[in-house]
């Protein structure tokens, strides 16, 4: 389940994974309903992801639930990922497949952060706060602010190293 807070701490949007990994997650979870969630938070309009979900449709081709949220005006991803997906080759495809930024948190490994080009952000532009990161939680916390006004001015990527 992915569960976004506000600022105060007050539930802003909850949603039940879907897309279960085969036979892994299948043996001991029940999928959630088909229902793409989006929400408000701080100005900007987020499109919830779960782990698989964001590697599924390149997978089979099945790409409802990323159409479902952009039809519902999400203006950029939040990936919350569990471990063992090449979060760094799939958010900048997923990104320039929907022209939306991506920002994807993993448990293991840290976060990526791209534009809606699949490029990645201005390195100075966005700050992962690891004092608000809990392991085996997906949990992140970026400065939204910061974030938005990339978003909205479209600030150039960060030059490729």
């Amino acid at each position: 389940m992915e569960i976004a807070l506000d600022r105060a701490g007050a539930v802003v949007a909850a949603y039940s994974k879907h897309h279960l990994v085969p036979v892994a997650e299948t043996l001991y979870a029940e999928p959630g309903p088909f229902a793409p969630t989006t929400f408000e938070l701080e100005g900007l309009r987020w499109g919830a992801i779960i782990c698989y979900e964001g590697v599924y449709p390149s997978i089979f081709g099945d790409w409802s639930q990323m159409d479902a949220l952009k039809q519902q005006g999400a203006e950029l991803f939040l990936w919350a990922i569990g471990g063992m997906v090449a979060d760094q080759r799939s958010a900048p495809s997923l990104a320039r497949k929907y022209s939306l930024p991506v920002v994807a948190a993993e448990d293991e490994h840290g976060a990526v952060f791209v534009n809606s080009t699949g490029n990645p952000f201005n390195s100075t532009s966005v700050l992962l706060r690891m004092a608000n990161y809990t392991a085996h939680a997906s949990i992140a916390v970026a400065d939204i602010s910061v974030l938005k006004r990339d978003v909205v001015s479209g600030l150039p990527p960060a030059p490729r190293r």
